[in-house]
């Protein structure tokens, strides 16, 4: 196996624990985008289109980095559920989800 993925596969397996953490930030980050505020002196400002729930679900539901971790976390957890004897389970807590 080539060191990159070695490496690429240990830090998903680094990651797997806080998965659900990092798909809530990305959503909050979808759904409460950043807007710069409009310090323009003496003009109007123009009203910005609202986006409607279902547009920001949508775009939720097609966002590539949700997606690839959500993968990620269903290919570990189905690895980990394969191999489900305690002391599979105890290396993988030992070795790579504890810092």
């Amino acid at each position: 196996m080539r060191r990159s993925t070695f490496n690429y596969i240990e830090d998903m397996l680094r990651d797997y624990p806080h998965y659900n953490e990092y798909i809530k930030e990305c959503e909050e980050e979808i759904r409460h985008p950043y807007v710069e505020s409009d310090e323009n002196i003496g003009g109007g400002r123009s009203v910005g289109k609202q986006e409607h729930l279902t547009e920001t679900i949508v775009r939720i539901d097609e966002d590539k980095r949700i997606r690839q971790m959500k993968r990620q976390q269903r290919a570990v957890a189905n690895c980990l559920d394969r191999y489900n004897s305690d002391i599979v389970y105890q290396m993988c807590k030992e070795l790579l989800f504890c810092e």
